[in-house]
């Protein structure tokens, strides 16, 4: 924690520094699943940028040990003596495999996370020591080779046909078996047995404990902008990963073990070396990942929640759900507008807010799902998390009823409509394709528009913004900070962040855009594609009022200042859409 702590002053950014700091605090007590599990969600950190990611599985074996015994000394007080124990593991061990298959069909990042659904795990290695020994010369060859089908187990779960998620649980079940047939102690010296006790497997076996390498592998992702490292860096991750944890064993740990301690000094120390460590986390929280560490200028993008920061000026309840609402107060408002989609919905309402402020208009988001994805009356089904349909349905409910029984005037669709389109299936099982998809999207909304554009109600279409190949931020914290960074990095975000690249979007984006155009002047929709305005024959812009836009390759930022949100609602026509609610139409 201390070394984490150090390394990331000089390399994470103040957002991370701040993820580091938090997931710390969780590590200290053992809880670092939960953190890990309400925080690597869609709009939080990638997860393969937090240090202490692999801290979550020591939380789950911590919170296990703590309760393990609890149980034990419980069951044993009820039941002595030994004959109950097989029972008692087998229930276990059922219990938690049954809640993580239930688990796993409803709410996969509990499945993964949560200790009662990973206990079995644990309970199952324990339960090995109940099984009786291998004994009689004539069962020799089952103590060689049940070693040997233990690898071969787990090496088919690494590499055999099951890597979707969908075969997760399959994989956690084959990979224990396979550790639990290769730990299994026949009492017998196999050849498997001789060959893993040499002295390479062994010594890195005492220092294993030290879990440098996670946090190695993600600073040099930060170092170097790679998403994993080249192949010539595994070197030097193995080496001072190695390095680290032999430097921690030789003069951490066996001082330690042969300190004649009492319980007591023990447990001091112990408390008194979390307490520095936690110390230090804290301080980086306190001081919000020391900001003082980039430039002035580059603090509104500091932190992915700082980009997407906005104080919602108003709210409106409907249907017992209260809607953020931009421009007047709904219930005062003279015109009332419906933006309906997801997150790329809910970044433009700082912008709509923006061109709704001298108006007497009220804009209100429904949000959460792509409007055409619900199976309400629309028979189109997208690849998402499990409950995604049921929760589009709901977000569809909401939004038909506040459309039909609020007097709206407008309605306007915006979601990111290229990524959805590469998604959409027709029915359960289907792979997506393009092809499917753009003609899904057709259909979807033919099936959608005229149930919204009823009793002369405006309808208006927004395209999603121009989309970057990969996150931009990195690049711009790169060229403008010191922070440590590649020479190869520095070289290869120097001015590519000035300007998107029309080519990648007429590769990604084009075609789910011309479909939307198709649909422009159809029973009174308009449709309006943002890359017409930001746009030209060769790039696209990234900076409106000399800010950065953007909060990640598909979003744009929503802690823009009020002047830059009035100039980009003006550039991409926001004011000119507004007049729809008026009755008025948009030009051609």
């Amino acid at each position: 924690m201390l070394a984490c702590s150090f390394a990331g002053y000089f390399i994470l950014t103040p957002g991370d520094y701040i993820y580091f700091s938090k997931s710390g605090l969780f590590s200290l007590v053992g809880a670092a699943n939960y953190f890990f599990f309400y925080n690597t969600g869609y709009f939080d950190a990638a997860a393969n940028t937090m240090p202490l990611l692999h801290t979550w599985s020591l939380g789950v074996e911590e919170q296990f040990y703590l309760i393990w015994p609890t149980v034990f000394f419980i069951f044993m007080k009820l039941f002595p003596g030994k004959k109950y124990l097989a029972p008692l593991f087998v229930s276990i061990v059922a219990a938690s495999l049954g809640l993580n298959f239930l688990t796993l069909q409803s709410n996969p990042m509990a499945a993964f996370y949560m200790p009662y659904t990973r206990a079995w795990e644990l309970a199952l290695g324990g339960g090995i020591s109940l099984l009786p020994r291998i004994k009689g010369q004539h069962l020799a060859w089952l103590s060689e080779t049940l070693p040997l089908l233990g690898i071969a187990t787990i090496i088919f779960a690494v590499i055999g046909p099951l890597k979707s998620a969908t075969h997760s649980l399959q994989i956690y079940i084959i990979t224990a078996s396979g550790s639990g047939l290769f730990l299994y102690d026949s009492g017998r010296i196999s050849a498997t047995h001789r060959f893993f006790s040499n002295k390479v497997f062994v010594f890195y076996g005492l220092i294993s404990y030290y879990l440098y390498h996670w946090p190695i592998i993600v600073f040099l992702r930060h170092y170097s902008g790679a998403h994993a490292a080249e192949a010539d860096e595994y070197a030097l991750v193995i080496a001072l990963s190695t390095f680290m944890a032999w430097f921690s064993w030789a003069y951490i740990e066996l001082p330690c073990r042969r300190l004649n301690w009492s319980w007591k000094r023990v447990v001091s120390v112990f408390l008194l070396s979390e307490s520095i460590a936690g110390c230090f986390c804290a301080v980086i929280l306190l001081t919000a990942g020391v900001p003082q560490r980039i430039p002035t200028s580059l603090q509104a993008i500091r932190a992915l929640n700082v980009m997407w920061d906005w104080p919602c000026p108003h709210h409106y309840t409907s249907g017992g759900k209260s809607l953020c609402v931009g421009g007047k107060d709904w219930k005062t408002a003279k015109f009332h507008v419906v933006v309906w989609g997801d997150s790329n919905a809910t970044h433009f309402m700082s912008i709509l807010d923006a061109a709704a402020r001298n108006r007497d208009i009220s804009i209100a988001l429904v949000e959460g799902c792509t409007a055409i994805v619900n199976t309400h009356n629309i028979a189109i089904f997208t690849v998402g998390l499990p409950n995604y349909m049921e929760n589009c349905d709901g977000v569809y409910r909401e939004a038909m009823s506040l459309i039909e029984n609020d007097n709206v005037n407008l309605v306007i669709l915006a979601s990111a409509w290229s990524p959805v389109t590469a998604q959409l299936i027709k029915k359960e099982g289907d792979i997506p394709n393009e092809a499917a998809g753009l003609e899904l999207l057709e259909t979807g909304l033919r099936q959608l528009l005229p149930q919204i554009s009823a009793k002369g109600r405006a309808v208006a279409i927004v395209s999603d913004i121009p989309h970057w190949p990969a996150d931009p931020v990195p690049c711009v914290i790169t060229e403008k900070t010191s922070l440590l960074r590649s020479s190869s990095l520095r070289e290869a975000c120097r001015g590519s962040t000035d300007r998107l690249d029309k080519a990648y979007f007429n590769r990604t984006q084009k075609k789910p855009h011309d479909i939307l155009r198709h649909f422009d002047g159809i029973n009174g929709v308009s449709v309006l594609s943002p890359e017409d305005f930001l746009c030209d024959g060769t790039s696209c812009t990234s900076k409106i009022n000399g800010e950065f836009i953007y909060r990640d390759e598909g979003h744009l930022r929503r802690n823009l200042t009020y002047e830059t949100d009035r100039e980009i609602s003006e550039i991409i026509q926001f004011n000119t859409l507004l007049d729809m609610a008026e009755g008025k139409s948009l030009p051609q």
